[in-house]
C-alpha cells in the first residue's frame, strides 16, 4: 500500500541540468568592452611614461573618452549599467562593509554597495589623472601653473605664478 521503491527514495528529487535555471543578463556587451578596454588601456598608460611617450598619450586621451562613454551610458544604459541607485548604495556601504565581516552581505544584480563605492571612486581618480595628465601636454596650462608638478595628483595648491590657478602637486 503506497510503498515506494527502496533505489527512487534516495534518489535526488532533481539534478541541477533537469531544472530549469533562469540566468540573469547583468553586464550587457559594451559595458563588457568598457571594462576590458579600460583595464588594458590603464596597464599601457602604467608601463610606458617617459618610455613610450606616444603610446602613453594615446592610452590616456582613450581613457578620457572611455570615462566620457561611460557616463553617458551611465544615464541612458540598460538597467543595471545606470548610476539612479548609486546613491543608495553609496549610503549603504557602511553597513554592507560591517555585514560582510560578520559573513552576511545579501545578493545583488549589479554592483554591491561596496562595488558601488569602488565605483565612483575609480571613475574620479581616472579622471582626475587623465585630465591633469592631458593638461600636463597643454603648452597653456603648462606654463601658467608650474608644469611638471601637475601630472600625478596628491593635494591642491595655489601656484605662485597665477594666482587664481590651482595646482595639483606632490607632497
Amino acid at each position: 500500500m503506497g510503498e515506494t521503491d527502496p533505489a527512487s527514495r534516495n534518489a535526488p528529487s532533481a539534478s541541477p541540468t533537469d531544472q530549469q535555471v533562469k540566468t540573469v543578463l547583468v553586464w550587457d556587451w559594451p559595458l563588457r568592452v568598457w571594462h576590458w578596454a579600460l583595464a588594458v588601456l590603464v596597464l599601457v598608460a602604467c608601463v610606458t611614461p617617459n618610455i613610450l611617450d606616444g603610446l602613453h598619450q594615446f592610452a590616456g586621451y582613450s581613457v578620457i573618452g572611455l570615462l566620457a562613454f561611460r557616463l553617458g551610458w551611465g544615464f541612458f544604459g540598460t538597467r543595471h549599467s545606470r548610476f539612479e541607485r548609486i546613491g543608495v548604495k553609496l549610503r549603504a556601504a557602511p553597513n554592507y562593509l560591517k555585514n560582510l565581516l560578520r559573513g552576511n552581505t545579501g545578493r545583488y544584480l549589479g554592483l554591491n554597495p561596496a562595488g558601488a563605492v569602488l565605483l565612483v571612486a575609480m571613475l574620479v581618480l581616472l579622471a582626475i589623472s587623465t585630465v591633469s595628465g592631458a593638461m600636463q601636454v597643454t603648452v597653456r596650462f603648462f606654463l601658467a601653473c608650474g608644469g611638471s608638478r601637475i601630472h600625478m595628483p596628491i593635494r591642491p595648491t595655489p601656484s605662485s605664478s597665477s594666482p587664481g590657478c590651482m595646482c595639483w602637486v606632490r607632497s
